[in-house]
């Protein structure tokens, strides 16, 4: 007799090619084959929808598209009158109240409740966000578990006592960062949680065979070193502080050429920074991409310039190909790099970033000895006991 699944649903932003995304795509690869998987996304259009839709049910949540009489006027329609009434009192609410976590909850009744009832609700995205206080509070779980990828924001840090009230109605809190744990035990209700710290990465073999599928479209400047940076485009992954870096180089009239993978928000910002210090021919946007293993491996520098990390997902996959690499002292750089071994650790300012990436170009014989370094290098094992044990498979 064949036993029914148990369903599982996760709740998160969109399915981008980030490494909040590609953690959650590895998850569901293990859970897939003993548990029924739904998907909710704020938003469509990322780049993993394919590859998790062949595991999982996608589904979205948001009417981001409306403006709140629309919003309004839709679930009058649909009879759910007491979301209306609900969201006319959070309006006013949201006017006084000035905790972030208490607005974004006052904001949950703008999104449809779902009626099915699963047996476990994962969010698994960032804790300042609305999709926490909605998952706490607008989902039928037997069991909720909270995921978070990123640190402890100073946003959490000044408004424990919200963010404590939807660790109530958790059941675990699981987080990926060794530095997120202690912080988080800092809330008093945590310490009755299960912390699990497991990071689940592709493996080795992935990323080498990956490496190799699709050709390299660098540029013929064959005599400029080929920088790589990848990441969404955005304020927290620090692409303009390395633009700025740029600019010093050229300046210092260093060849080179800086090769920038990802979308995001900031491209018009970046473009017209680049635009406007003449970089056309030192600062190159490729857009995103599924596979940006082979810019990587084919690199002779990789360069993490953010302001805000989770753990850093890109720049692990750079170590795994033996990059020398330089990236910003975001708060698990430390778990990365030992600064001057296998890689440098610098301040997040373009002047420092410039002159550690300045030294490599001028040194060859360093970028070999940090690739060197890294040889033998894996990711941590991933921790597949650990979530059979969290989603009770035996």
């Amino acid at each position: 007799m064949t036993m029914n699944k148990k369903k599982v649903i996760f709740v998160t932003e969109k399915l981008i090619m980030g490494g909040v995304e590609k953690s959650l795509l590895e998850w569901i690869k293990i859970l897939a084959p003993y548990m029924e998987i739904t998907v909710a996304v704020m938003h469509l259009g990322g780049e993993l929808e394919t590859e998790i839709g062949k595991h999982a049910t996608i589904r979205l949540l948001s009417d981001e598209q409306f403006h709140f009489r629309q919003i309004v006027a839709r679930k009058i329609k649909k009879g759910k009158v007491i979301d209306v009434l609900q969201m006319l009192r959070a309006v006013n609410h949201a006017r006084r109240d000035k905790s972030y976590i208490n607005q974004c909850s006052n904001r949950i009744y703008e999104i449809d409740k779902i009626d099915e009832e699963f047996d476990y609700a994962v969010c698994f995205h960032k804790p300042t966000d609305i999709l926490v206080p909605y998952t706490s509070m607008r989902i039928n779980a037997k069991c909720k578990i909270l995921w978070f990828h990123t640190e402890v924001s100073e946003t959490v840090q000044m408004d424990k006592d919200g963010y404590k009230k939807h660790i109530r109605n958790t059941t675990n809190l699981s987080v990926s960062l060794k530095q997120s744990v202690n912080n988080w035990k800092n809330f008093s209700v945590i310490e009755k949680k299960i912390y699990i710290r497991f990071i689940i990465f592709l493996i080795k073999d992935t990323i080498y065979k990956k490496s190799e599928l699709e050709p390299v479209k660098f540029g013929n400047e064959k005599k400029s070193i080929k920088i790589v940076t990848v990441g969404r485009l955005s304020w927290e992954k620090g692409q303009d502080i390395a633009i700025e870096s740029a600019r010093i180089m050229k300046e210092k009239d260093i060849k080179f050429v800086w090769y920038f993978i990802g979308d995001g928000p900031s491209y018009t910002e970046l473009h017209g920074l680049t635009k406007k210090y003449g970089l056309e021919k030192q600062v190159i946007f490729l857009g995103g991409m599924k596979n940006p293993y082979p810019y990587i491996k084919k690199c002779d520098i990789y360069v993490q310039p953010s302001r805000e990390e989770g753990y850093g997902m890109t720049v692990a996959e750079a170590k795994l190909l033996q990059r020398a690499i330089v990236i910003t002292d975001f708060l698990t750089a430390g778990e990365h790099i030992q600064n001057g071994e296998n890689g440098y650790i610098v301040p997040i300012n373009q002047s420092e970033l410039a002159l550690k990436i300045m030294c490599l170009i001028k040194r060859p014989e360093k970028r070999e000895q940090f690739s060197h370094n890294l040889k033998g290098y894996n990711y941590p094992v991933e921790c597949k006991e650990k979530i059979y044990e969290l989603f009770g498979i035996s």
